[in-house]
């Protein structure tokens, strides 16, 4: 980055003054040189006038404007001396040549003027880039990165190499109370007096410091960060040399760099703050869509618990041995539903607070699937499952307890949505990349856009029936477990009606083949 050119000292300055003088002398000897030779050669007076004129431009270009005007009555006096009679007086023969040197001061006085403000206005413009390119880098620097300890360090690194020194800066908190910078630079500006400056500072959103009315005995200077919607800290900048950073040019830069640096630092806070809020919101929605789910999907089966229990108390000796025993069903299935609800909430809650372990085994794909049915024979009675699964299908690499979880949610999900009399198919196909399980239904399938947000927690499809509304979780679990097992899941409208779920399970290395004394499909009524 380009650092401001350093202030000259006094002794330097000294020698670069008496340089200038020399520079002057020199460029009015060799013009008094030249025209010497250009006389000889018989040229005109007016060419002779235009050497020197030249010579007080070169200087007014090199030296300034102070040299050039010396410059410019020396030439006059030195042409009256050698070059007008007579010769070697200040005195003038011919009254003509008080015309010729009037004309020769006032053009050299033009030239001088003219050329010591091109001059100037050529050192502004040069500072001005200069200041342009800082600036641009500095907003580079701040563009490139994200997150408030990054944009401080990167805007603490970017001022200290502009103004050869120290930069560190303090943050304000929210209730305005001083966050004291962590940066390596910050040593200086760590004591109790510096940090009530910055303070101040803060407070006040004026200047204090090195170089300022207020507290100047400092050995850095203190520069708010401010933007018109809060303050955002406090800058401090101890250089190296001290007049390095009192121009007036120097300010400038300082100030419009504080000010860059504010309103980054305050995108960045204003982005985090925006996040959070939605973080808010959406877990307040998650709360909510948990409390109301869970409260209607823990009443329905606690209810039909009570309901059978509550009858059995009361009319035992009443019933008969089929009632007693359907009652006892009632309360078995109610209570397996309300199981499964609960294992649910705890797999979703282990799954995304990142707590459950994958142990994955080699297991043969339709022992797990078997046990899922198993465990579902109740809520699935006399509905027809088909089973497709290939006799020489691979071993699968996976964790057997959560894969029965998901294919538990996929078929129960099946049965919900799908008329009773329909069959529920699965399906095991053997890829070039993995293992490819889906469920397939006739129900009432996907609503359009759906495809993806199904898998989304707590959602539950518009067009759903309050009945068969459930938590939203199963297929979210369905989706954190595959996930976790590296594989991908999704969900299609079935051709002719339904919904198609499918999941794939990448290949671990060369699965062990088994040989089994299977038929290709195997079919379950």
């Amino acid at each position: 980055m380009h650092e401001l050119p350093r202030p000259i000292s006094t002794s330097s300055k000294t020698v670069q003054a008496a340089l200038a003088w020399v520079g002057t002398g020199v460029a009015l000897a060799v013009a008094t040189a030249v025209t010497l030779l250009f006389e000889v050669w018989t040229f005109s007076e007016a060419n002779l006038v235009m050497i020197y004129l030249a010579a007080v431009v070169f200087v007014a270009v090199r030296f300034g404007a102070l040299r050039s005007t010396v410059a410019a009555v020396a030439a006059v006096l030195l042409f009256d001396v050698l070059f007008t009679k007579p010769y070697y007086a200040l005195t003038v023969h011919d009254t003509e040549y008080l015309i010729t040197f009037s004309v020769m001061l006032a053009a050299g006085f033009f030239a001088s003027t003219l050329t010591s403000r091109i001059r100037y206005q050529a050192e502004v413009a040069r500072r001005n880039q200069r200041r342009t390119e800082s600036l641009y880098r500095l907003n580079q620097r701040l563009a490139a990165v994200s997150g408030t300890p990054r944009l401080v360090e990167h805007a603490e690194e970017a001022v200290s190499e502009m103004f050869d020194a120290h930069a560190v800066i303090h943050l304000v908190d929210l209730q305005g109370r001083l966050r004291p910078s962590v940066s390596h630079l910050a040593s200086f500006a760590a004591d109790a007096a510096e940090l009530s400056v910055a303070q101040w500072v803060c407070r006040t959103r004026q200047a204090a410091g090195l170089g300022t009315a207020e507290f100047s005995n400092l050995r850095a200077l203190y520069v708010p960060l401010t933007t018109p919607n809060r303050i955002i800290g406090a800058l401090a900048v101890q250089p190296e040399d001290a007049a390095a950073i009192q121009t007036a040019d120097a300010r400038r830069l300082l100030d419009t760099c504080a000010t860059q640096i504010a309103l980054a630092l305050e995108r960045d806070m204003l982005a985090e703050e925006s996040q959070e809020a939605r973080v808010q919101v959406e877990s307040e929605k998650l709360r909510s869509s948990l409390l109301s789910t869970v409260s209607h999907d823990l009443r329905t089966p606690l209810a039909g618990i009570a309901g059978a229990s509550s009858s059995l108390a009361e009319s035992f000796e009443l019933l008969d041995g089929a009632t007693r025993r359907e009652l006892l069903e009632t309360i078995g299935d109610e209570s397996a539903r309300l199981t499964r609800l609960v294992e649910n909430l705890l797999n979703m809650t282990r799954l995304s607070g990142g707590r459950i372990a994958i142990d994955k085994q080699w297991h043969p794909v339709d022992e797990v699937v078997g046990s899922a049915l198993s465990r579902l024979q109740q809520q699935l009675g006399e509905r027809q499952v088909d089973i497709a699964i290939p006799a020489d299908l691979p071993l699968g690499h996976f964790d057997a307890v959560l894969m029965e979880q998901v294919l538990i949610n996929l078929i129960e999900n099946a049965a919900k949505y799908s008329p009773p009399a329909s069959a529920i198919s699965i399906e095991a196909e053997d890829l070039d990349d993995g293992i490819e399980l889906r469920v397939l239904d006739r129900g009432i399938g996907l609503p359009p856009g759906d495809e993806e947000r199904v898998f989304e927690r707590f959602y539950r499809g518009a067009d759903v029936r309050s009945d068969r509304r459930g938590t939203g979780l199963g297929l979210a679990i369905c989706k954190a477990v595959i996930d976790a097992h590296g594989g991908r899941i999704g969900a299609t409208i079935r051709q002719g009606g339904g919904t198609r779920v499918w999941m794939h399970l990448p290949h671990d290395g060369s699965p062990p083949r088994i040989d089994m004394d299977l038929p290709d499909e195997v079919t379950r009524g």
